[in-house]
């Protein structure tokens, strides 16, 4: 696949690169942030990311979450019954992301 970006000048030197957008529907999620990062079962919890639209399964460790995808950067999640300190994936049809961070039960 080839892609090809277009670039802007804004003002004060700052660029803007845009790549188009079936360069971000062929990739597999990327979680970049967990808020909080610890959490008792039923507790809410903000997954940041890329990639996450259409987002099928998300886990805490091997257990599977309730979730809510508010928009293709942010998913909120519900901290599931049986849940262990580990780390949290997104999956969609494009693959599974994981997080760096570990979400401490």
């Amino acid at each position: 696949m080839q892609l090809v970006a277009r670039l802007s000048t804004l003002s004060a030197g700052l660029a803007l690169v845009a790549l188009p957008a079936a360069a971000a529907a062929t990739s597999k999620p990327v979680i970049l942030g967990l808020t909080p990062t610890t959490g008792k079962p039923g507790a809410s919890v903000a997954i940041s990311g890329r990639n996450l639209r259409g987002a099928n399964a998300v886990r805490f460790g091997r257990v599977g979450a309730r979730f809510t995808v508010v928009t293709p950067t942010l998913i909120v999640a519900k901290v599931p019954r049986g849940a262990q300190t580990g780390k949290v994936s997104v999956t969609t049809k494009r693959g599974t992301g994981t997080s760096k961070a570990t979400f401490k039960v």
